[in-house]
């Protein structure tokens, strides 16, 4: 579960310890941006605490890329994370969101709505029905009314 942010040449992550750390090294030598700065949160609707679940595969490995808050398989690796709001951060300057959540899309949405109104940000965000429980169409009008 990790977000990103573009803010005027800085590359700003936020995601759980372990899944952001590695993301930040690949997407700086991506994208060749030097500086910018991890921020060990989970994003959400409202501050707290919760546990996410990563799956291990049969042969050992932990699929970060399937964090969930959902208990998704018998076998999984509990990571405790500290929930914010994006606004919590008072970015300015944000160009970019990209969103992948696995499903709290609408959580993080709600959470970051006074930051996207007042930056009118591009948003890539990453919804599947089978992670939602419900139909995309209500976070797309979600983003539509901001």
């Amino acid at each position: 579960m990790t977000y990103r942010i573009i803010d005027r040449g800085l590359l700003e992550i936020i995601g759980p310890r372990g899944i952001s750390d590695v993301l930040i090294k690949v997407t700086q030598k991506i994208s060749n941006l030097q500086s910018g700065e991890v921020f060990n949160y989970a994003l959400s609707s409202s501050s707290g605490k919760a546990t996410l679940h990563a799956p291990i595969a049969d042969n050992g490995n932990v699929i970060h890329s399937q964090t969930s808050f959902k208990k998704c398989s018998e076998h999984n690796l509990q990571i405790h994370a500290t929930l914010r709001t994006l606004d919590s951060f008072e970015f300015q300057h944000v160009d970019m969101l990209k969103i992948d959540v696995e499903g709290h899309e609408q959580h993080v949405l709600e959470g970051a709505a006074k930051t996207i109104r007042h930056n009118k940000p591009i948003i890539l965000v990453e919804i599947e029905e089978r992670h939602l429980g419900f139909s995309p169409a209500r976070t797309i009008d979600f983003i539509e009314k901001l």
